[in-house]
């Protein structure tokens, strides 16, 4: 095209030469006069190529060139401002990958949209009630009819014992239905998935295992296709290995699946009252979920008409599948390190545009030289946001680095901070495309209004070698010290939520947790369910186990519980309450000398003890919670509550529920936290209410508690070798390590401390580029008999100002924004006046210490030497 072009110009002046020399004229003026009037051939071809569009594309390659080569010459800058955006972006792109995995693509299955739970609920006084399964049949039924479903599917959960010669332990694990890894869209990566002739009863010993639980109990061994593993005492043969990654519908990581195979009984007609099989549906291409939810609709009335027993009053509901499991579930904190994220950023921002604009102080001949010589602003504006491009895709690269370190860690502290989606937290293409998307709208952030300032040039001052006009001069410090207003403001915002969620955990960690935790080892246990049928079976061997740890060397108290029942009861001689309006408490069932081992507080009554047996009269104890609760003024022992129903999660061999009395009363104990294990409590005799399938034991040593893992161990094993041991942990980092804060306070205090440092950067560099802007003032200043004091206080005011107005536009937002962490609080409130006057105090603190050296550079200028400065 260039060539072509050339050709044809030369050709019309050629052409136009001609004629003159026809004219008369001599070929020489001939020529120079068609050259004239053509015009600059150079010139046109310009014009031809901006109506080409290539223009923009070689001017744009041009910008590039010439940044790349005035970022090489200026490294240190060039340094400063990439690590900055490195630092800003890496954290977003990590935390991007986190809230990928956790809130936008949580399913590992392929178009999880189309995936839906559907489960059966009462409809009753216009409200509904409880979701629940459904059985066997209407499954069949829906299946046979639905129209708006690819696929309908059932499964069921269970927790299958596992027994090795070296461990045993209770599975997560899930029997599935034959359409089931279909309708996923799974496979196993190694073996092979149910054949049909396995779900029929009788065939259906076999197992796929989980990847994770694969590699940690067999090592990853290949050859374990074929072999048999003991679950619920019984031999089940491994067909598969489940994709890495994979977990089970809930947020779990699952360990094994088996075939579901439905016997006649769980077809009979008597069964299809019972609610036992959650089901999945996908969902057809083009079918909404408001379309699916009216096919349900009609199914439930058309199974009411027919099966009125077991359906009438009962309806079909259908949710996405991710919001049912995943969405309702992310943890409010990740939103507060989503937003500490943002403002690191912002900060980050902020810092490289004051870099920017005071770099452009010294190329002001450069930029009135490109003007003075045609260059219009807009072609100025556009080369230096290429240099700002350049930045930010350096910064960005640099990022992706600082991203995968933070994606490391955070998938580390998803381990022991449980979130939904957690197995999927990695950098991929998402992750990329976003750190480029990230890096690209940075540069226009942080690029776009220190270019348009260092567009707006005085031609005469700048071309006669002057710094910079004053006017100029003070635009730009002006622009610099809102900048620095800004960064102070978000710094003020990130450090207080900080500051707040550190008071926090230092109130969980020093708060009265009602019993002494030092020195106590705690563990769980789970016994196999095909050798106790019954909790009073196993409570046999509880005893023994305890009677064994106590004799332990080292040992000085044993004890153990249960958590996790739930009381629902009325007071003697109350009248019954409402529906819905039953008295309640959590239930721990302890063994004999819980209180004493855990040097709890009894504040009234007694503790419960060897004479509290299954055969006498049931009793309790409660905390002083349940006691303010529901007997506010009064003393609650030897009064009796009655319960309404089994407790749940206990087996009662006193059925039916007989009336508890109260004999004592205790000072509230938080095993887990004051957060955790807040609230109106009871404590029953373990002998009265023995739990099936384990119990966590709590030992009270005169050594290190975790030196005593072996032989507890083996005193445990000495009693029933099949007992999974679980968890053995000190009771201090226990209750610890189950507080709800920790993530987000050391991930935002992180956080904080690069604001901080940030800001510091920020203000020291606009206070230097002051300074060496005001150098002839300086100089006059000094001369006129201005000391070194003066100059060092007039320096440091300047920037305690912008300290103060960034300080309190600060305590504004945060005062606005810190009200969303209330739920993660304890002990503070958002508003918590000593936080934000520390804070405050400590933003004021950094600024002033960021003065310092410039100021200091300023009062060592000597004065000849400043009057000399221009």
């Amino acid at each position: 095209m260039e060539a072509e072009l050339d050709k044809e110009l030369r050709a019309h002046v050629e052409q136009q030469a001609e004629k003159y020399v026809q004219a008369g004229m001599s070929p020489e003026e001939a020529a120079r006069r068609a050259r004239l009037e053509f015009g600059g051939i150079e010139q046109v071809k310009e014009d031809c190529r901006e109506s080409w569009g290539v223009r923009i594309v070689s001017e744009l390659a041009q910008d590039l060139r010439y940044g790349a080569r005035q970022l090489r010459r200026n490294p240190g800058f060039t340094t400063v401002a990439v690590l900055t955006l490195a630092l800003g972006i890496g954290a977003n792109t990590a935390m991007f990958s986190f809230l990928d995995a956790v809130v936008m693509r949580v399913l590992p299955y392929p178009q999880p949209g189309e995936l839906v739970a559907i489960y059966q609920q009462r409809r009753g006084g216009g409200t509904e009630s409880t979701q629940v399964p459904l059985s066997a049949l209407n499954v069949v039924d829906l299946q046979k009819d639905s129209q708006g479903f690819q696929e309908i599917s059932y499964y069921h959960w269970e927790r299958p014992f596992l027994g090795t010669p070296k461990s045993a332990e209770y599975l997560v694990g899930a029997a599935i239905s034959p359409e089931f890894l279909k309708l996923l869209g799974v496979d196993p990566i190694l073996g092979r998935a149910f054949a049909p002739s396995e779900f029929e009863p009788g065939n259906d010993r076999v197992a796929l295992l989980g990847y994770d639980f694969w590699q940690r109990q067999f090592g990853g061994r290949r050859d374990i296709i074929g072999q048999t593993i003991q679950m619920d005492g019984k031999p089940y043969t491994v067909l598969g290995v489940m994709p890495k990654g994979f977990y089970f519908v809930m947020d779990v990581d699952t360990n094994v699946l088996t075939p579901l195979a439905l016997s006649s009984e769980d077809l009979s007609e008597r069964e299809r009252s019972s609610h036992t099989l959650s089901v999945v549906g996908r969902l057809s291409p083009g079918v909404t979920l408001a379309s699916a939810q009216a096919e349900m609709d009609s199914a439930a009335v058309r199974l009411a008409k027919q099966y009125p027993s077991a359906n009438q009053g009962w309806g079909l509901k259908v949710r996405s599948l991710l919001s049912t499991y995943y969405r309702q579930s992310v943890p409010e904190s990740l939103l507060a390190i989503a937003a500490a994220t943002l403002l690191v950023l912002l900060i980050g921002c902020v810092n490289v545009a004051n870099l920017l604009l005071a770099r452009s102080s010294v190329r002001q001949k450069e930029i009135a030289v490109r003007a003075a010589l045609g260059a219009g602003r807009k072609r100025i504006v556009r080369q230096l946001l290429m240099e700002s491009l350049l930045l930010a895709l350096a910064g960005g690269l640099a990022g992706i680095f600082v991203g995968w370190i933070g994606v490391d860690l955070l998938a580390l502290a998803a381990n022991h901070y449980p979130v939904p989606g957690r197995q999927g937290i990695a950098l991929n293409d998402s992750a990329f495309i976003f750190c480029l998307s990230l890096s690209v709208i940075t540069a226009v952030i942080f690029g776009l209004v220190p270019s348009l300032r260092a567009t707006k040039v005085d031609l005469n001052g700048s071309l006669k070698e002057a710094a910079a006009a004053v006017t100029t001069t003070a635009g730009r410090s002006k622009v610099g010290g809102r900048f620095i207003v800004a960064e102070i403001a978000l710094a003020v915002a990130l450090v207080t939520a900080a500051g707040l969620l550190i008071r926090t955990s230092t109130n969980l960690l020093n708060a009265d947790l009602g019993f002494d935790p030092d020195h106590v080892l705690t563990f769980d246990t789970a016994f196999p369910p095909y050798k106790y049928k019954t909790g009073i079976q196993e409570s046999e061997h509880v005893e023994e186990i305890l009677a064994r740890l106590r004799a332990l060397p080292g040992v000085t108290d044993a004890a153990g519980f249960i958590p996790g029942g739930r009381l629902v009861f009325r007071q003697e001689g109350q009248p019954p309450p409402a529906p819905g309006q039953e008295p309640s408490a959590d239930a721990e069932a302890v063994l004999p000398g819980f209180m004493h081992t855990l040097r709890a507080t009894l504040i009234a009554g007694r503790e419960l003890t060897q004479a509290d047996t299954a055969s006498a009269p049931p009793v309790a104890i409660v905390n002083e919670s349940f006691a303010r609760v529901y007997f506010p003024n009064v003393n609650p022992v030897r009064r009796q509550i009655v319960p309404l129903s089994q407790i749940y999660g206990y087996e009662n061999p006193n059925a039916p529920p007989q009336p508890i009395l109260i004999v004592g009363v205790i000072k509230d104990i938080f095993l887990r936290g004051p957060v955790l294990s807040k609230g109106p409590r009871i404590y029953l005799p373990y002998s009265q209410y023995p739990a099936q399938h384990g119990m966590i034991f709590v030992l009270r040593t005169a050594v290190q508690p975790m030196s005593l893992v072996p032989t507890v161990r083996a005193a445990v094993r000495s009693v029933d070798s099949e007992v999974a041991l679980l968890g053995f942990d000190r009771m201090r980092h226990d209750v610890a390590s189950w507080e709800h804060v920790w993530l987000p306070m050391t991930a935002v205090s992180i956080f904080a401390g690069l604001a901080l440092l940030l800001s510091a950067v920020g203000i020291s560099g606009v206070i230097s580029y002051s300074v060496a802007q005001r150098t002839h003032e300086i100089g006059i200043r000094m001369a006129l008999g201005a000391e070194r004091r003066d100059v060092l206080r007039m320096v440091i005011g300047q920037g305690l100002r912008l300290a103060l107005i960034g300080v309190a536009f600060g305590v504004a937002g945060a005062l606005a924004l810190t009200r969303f962490l209330a739920s993660l609080l304890y002990g503070v409130t958002p508003t918590d006046p000593v936080t934000f006057i520390a804070v405050s105090l400590i933003l004021i603190a950094v600024a002033l210490a960021a003065c310092y050296i410039p100021a200091r550079r300023a009062a060592n200028v000597d004065p000849m030497t400043a009057l000399r400065h221009e």
